[in-house]
């Protein structure tokens, strides 16, 4: 039976198109058998590709690979029986599955259930980015042998008698970077990370200055597939960070400028720290005060101005945070001697540095000068008395007052205070209209105003007494008056603590004039008792109330003798 031409012909239509679909679909996406890409990229990446992982091709292209097979299987098959001219309905079926067949399959990647896709070798992504890198790296197996190195390490070794130099003979030149990279050998040998920073000297004849160098070791297992699972590879990284060295010198050189500049100053300058810790002394204010340079000593600000001087600038920085204010004030000398010196200081913040710039006033003055120096040494006898003085204007506004005067004032947390009436603290309405007409009565040129005395703390404890005083006689007392201010704290608890013994002598008076009244009572009472016991038998019922009632007498008498004692 002969097969019917017209159905063969008509069912080889529909299968010459798919074939040509699978072409072009197979064209257009690049499709590539494995066996050839991994040859590829062991060709292009050897010897690097021997231990870069590789990737599998996708399911989709086995599933393909398969079915191709088929394919290709059936249309041997179909020829078979085409030469041998039987099998008309069997080859007749298989043209028609073959056909189905081929229209499932160009379905499939037409609506991209099946994907053709060219796989890229991982190796060959990871070489062009570590060949990128600005950074040098070679990875080493535990038998030294070089795996990879990319451009950048190739770069930085160069080449010696036609070959890349390595790192022994790249760092063997020097003991410094010698020994670093015995160390880096010796944590790559027992498994530890560690990294290194050293200065290496340039080649002779390079023509380039040295670089410094930040080389580490970094150790991990080879992964699967490679040929070499489970052993243990090295990662070298070399980088030059040159010019990160270069610009921290030049920083701390910068800095190193910066302090020689302000310890050839010709004035002093210190800063003082919120503990009262001296931060920094330039050379100028050391060799001022003869100051002692040990190693490991630390200056506070006790050490170098007097205890009224070291509050006055902790309260001037505190009332006037970002400004100038100026001081007279005589620093302490290393030997204990005096060194007088005008102060600016300048607060940064409640809890900021205190940063202080020292005049020198202790040369002798000219002729010309004698009138100022007259002046400097009147204000540094006002800066250096025990007690408080301020001077106030006609208004009531503080215009000067000595170290004495602001440390007495500025208690509680409080700055220094401007007025006259910021002398009194909140809650003393009374005090503060007392010292209102005081200043009133001295500005009007009146003296003999009673002391005013103003007391701070939580229990009252601080106690100030003020004296107002006229500025002057005449038309001078208009301009303002004199404020005196002495601590009597002391004065007050001595007061208490007098006031107190006599309160303690008066009741030992009253004990000892009740105990002597009260014995005499007891003396009759047992008097008395010791008649009715020589009256009584002891077989008496009353004698035992009796001697009850002596008993009690004689605990009274010494009752009486410890008040007697006391008074």
């Amino acid at each position: 039976m002969r097969p019917n031409a017209g159905l063969i012909q008509a069912l080889r239509v529909p299968f010459a198109l798919n074939l040509q679909a699978l072409r072009a679909l197979l064209a257009q996406n690049q499709l590539r058998l494995s066996p050839m890409v991994d040859m590829e990229a062991r060709h292009d990446l050897a010897p690097a590709a021997a231990w870069f992982g590789r990737r599998r091709a996708p399911r989709s292209v086995g599933a393909v690979l398969l079915l191709l097979g088929l394919l290709v299987a059936g249309g041997l098959a179909v020829m078979g029986l085409l030469a041998s001219g039987a099998g008309e309905v069997a080859m007749l079926g298989l043209l028609a599955l073959l056909a189905v067949a081929g229209a499932f399959l160009i379905l499939g990647l037409l609506s991209g259930y099946l994907r053709l896709s060219e796989r890229v070798a991982e190796a060959e992504v990871v070489k062009t980015i570590a060949d990128g890198l600005d950074s040098g790296l070679k990875i080493v197996n535990q038998q030294g042998v070089v795996l990879y190195r990319n451009r950048a390490l190739q770069r930085l070794t160069g080449r010696r008698a036609g070959r890349h130099a390595t790192l022994e003979e790249l760092f063997a030149g020097e003991p410094d970077s010698a020994q670093a990279f015995f160390r880096l050998n010796r944590a790559a040998e027992r498994g530890e990370a560690r990294d290194e920073e050293f200065h290496v000297r340039a080649r002779s004849g390079g023509g380039r200055e040295g670089r410094w160098l930040r080389v580490g070791v970094r150790p991990f297992l080879a992964p699967g597939r490679t040929g070499m699972e489970g052993q243990r590879l090295t990662l070298w990284q070399v980088a030059d960070v040159t010019r990160e060295r270069t610009r921290e010198i030049e920083t701390v050189s910068g800095l190193e400028s910066t302090l020689a500049f302000y310890d050839s100053l010709p004035q002093g300058l210190f800063a003082v720290a919120p503990d009262g810790r001296i931060a920094h002394v330039n050379a100028t204010l050391s060799q001022w005060l003869r100051l002692r340079t040990e190693s490991g000593r630390t200056l506070t600000l006790l050490d170098i101005v007097p205890a009224d001087g070291a509050d006055l600038i902790r309260a001037v920085a505190r009332s006037a945070q970002g400004r100038t204010t100026r001081l007279e004030l005589d620093l302490l000398r290393e030997d204990g001697r005096t060194f007088p010196a005008q102060l600016v200081c300048r607060g940064h913040g409640p809890r900021g540095i205190i940063s202080v710039l020292v005049l020198d006033r202790s040369e002798e003055p000219t002729r010309a000068e004698a009138h100022a120096h007259t002046e400097m040494r009147l204000t540094r006898v006002f800066q250096s008395a025990p007690f408080g003085i301020a001077t106030a204007d006609a208004g009531g506004r503080i215009v000067t007052a000595n170290s004495a005067f602001m440390r007495m004032f500025a208690v509680e947390g409080r700055g220094v205070p401007t007025t006259v009436a910021g002398l009194v603290p909140d809650g003393e309405e009374e005090v503060g209209r007392e010292l209102a007409k005081a200043l009133e009565r001295a500005v009007s040129g009146r003296t003999g105003a009673a002391p005013i005395e103003v007391s701070f703390g939580p229990q009252r404890e601080l106690a100030r007494r003020i004296y107002v005083n006229a500025l002057g006689v005449g038309p001078r007392a208009r301009e303002g008056a004199v404020l005196y201010a002495i601590d009597a704290t002391e004065q007050k608890a001595l007061e208490l603590k007098f006031a107190q013994s006599h309160k303690m002598e008066a009741v030992g008076k009253l004990a000892g004039g009740v105990a002597h009244d009260f014995n005499n009572v007891l003396t009759a009472i047992i008097g008395f008792s010791d008649l009715l016991l020589q009256t009584h038998r002891q077989t008496d019922p009353a004698y035992r109330d009796i001697m009850n009632i002596k008993s009690s007498a004689n605990r009274a008498a010494g009752l009486v003798r410890q008040l007697l004692a006391f008074s």
